[in-house]
């Protein structure tokens, strides 16, 4: 698992910049004094790197030539960033158990695109991030705001600063079905009592990550200010999209190495809790087809059916719960018809309930 050892060096228009040092695979420790890429100067070195493929009126040649070999110098290395992780640990002096939970934060991008020559925006792609560095909050003054009824409030103007690592191979599903609850990942390892609660404080997550394209994403967002809420609050996120390879778990004094959260198939996923029931997957169904009165009146329509599937896959009932009369048996006989895979809860097979869809189109 802790397999690597790395040197990188990249270089920065103003000279060179260590991204990593290296890591004992033997001892499982960081080296002594590590210290974790900086964020600004990879977001900048990175957003350079994709301006103008002209040397700059201002540029020397040798600023240029570092400029145009850095996007491809950073996108081929590992950069690893360390993070403060004891606000995210809590301990169980029962179990002398740690557990840390890393949160993620949606990150919503919609995609163009052209439908019968109209140009539309497709559903928006889901990211995940994580933060890189603790935001960044500045008061910039204040002034007198009026609603419309005249009532009068001192608002208090605030900006914020996120740092964000986007985890471009973070999937909210696991096994076809999307989990419950906020996303995020787990982290468990033991410590003694007597040690827990000097560890947590010196507790960090590291990301052990590689830029890939579009390598930078920025959003801002403007929160206006009420009555109740005098305050305006304009935050500017700045992101580093990156596919992670291992999160480890370290004590920042040391640089022990305490766990590590490995991808599963190359991506991260928040954990299935044990009590979880995860329904199987439909493998084969019946088609539904209209019975001789619905053809007769020729009915169409959309007819929804709530399914209780047993432990072994198999159909026990089936019923109709909105639909055109007419269509409903014929569409529970169908549904009785279908073959699930078993479902799963706290590792064992389990029954569950779905509801199938027959659309009956019109004439």
């Amino acid at each position: 698992m802790l397999s690597r050892t790395w040197v990188i060096s990249v270089f920065f228009l103003c000279g060179a910049v260590t991204f990593g040092q290296p890591i004992s695979s033997a001892s499982k420790t960081l080296p002594p004094n590590f210290q974790s890429a900086d964020f600004d100067s990879v977001f900048a070195a990175l957003r350079d790197s994709k301006g103008s493929p002209s040397k700059g009126e201002f540029e020397t040649t040798d600023q240029y030539n570092r400029r145009i070999q850095l996007q491809p110098k950073l996108s081929e290395n590992e950069l690893y960033f360390l993070y403060p992780a004891g606000s995210l640990a809590k301990y169980d002096a029962d179990k002398e158990e740690f557990t840390v939970n890393i949160p993620t934060k949606r990150f919503y991008k919609g995609k163009p695109g052209e439908i019968a020559g109209v140009t539309k925006l497709t559903p928006p792609e889901i990211f995940h991030s994580v933060v890189a560095r603790d935001p960044v909050t500045t008061n910039d003054g204040t002034y007198i705001g009026t609603n419309a009824y005249g009532a009068q409030v001192t608002v208090f103007k605030r900006s914020t600063t996120e740092r964000r690592l986007i985890v471009s191979n973070f999937s909210e599903s696991r096994g076809g079905q999307t989990l419950l609850g906020e996303p995020s990942l787990l982290a468990t390892f033991s410590s003694p009592q007597a040690k827990a609660q000097e560890l947590k404080h010196n507790l960090a997550v590291l990301y052990i990550a590689k830029p890939v394209e579009p390598y930078i994403e920025s959003s801002t967002f403007f929160d206006k200010a009420t009555l109740n809420r005098p305050q305006d609050v304009h935050t500017t996120s700045y992101y580093l999209v990156v596919r992670v390879a291992e999160i480890w778990i370290v004590d920042s004094r040391n640089g022990t190495v305490l766990t590590a959260i490995l991808p599963s198939d190359g991506k991260f996923t928040n954990p299935v809790p044990p009590s979880l029931l995860v329904p199987g997957k439909l493998i084969s169904s019946a088609k539904a087809t209209r019975s001789a009165q619905a053809r007769k009146e020729m009915v169409s329509g959309v007819v929804t059916v709530r399914v209780v599937v047993g432990e072994d896959g198999n159909v026990i009932s089936a019923t109709a719960i909105s639909g055109h009369p007419l269509l409903r048996g014929t569409s529970e006989a169908a549904a009785r018809g279908s073959k699930f895979s078993p479902g799963v809860r706290d590792g064992k097979p389990a029954s569950f309930e779905i509801v199938l869809t027959y659309n009956f189109p019109d004439y």
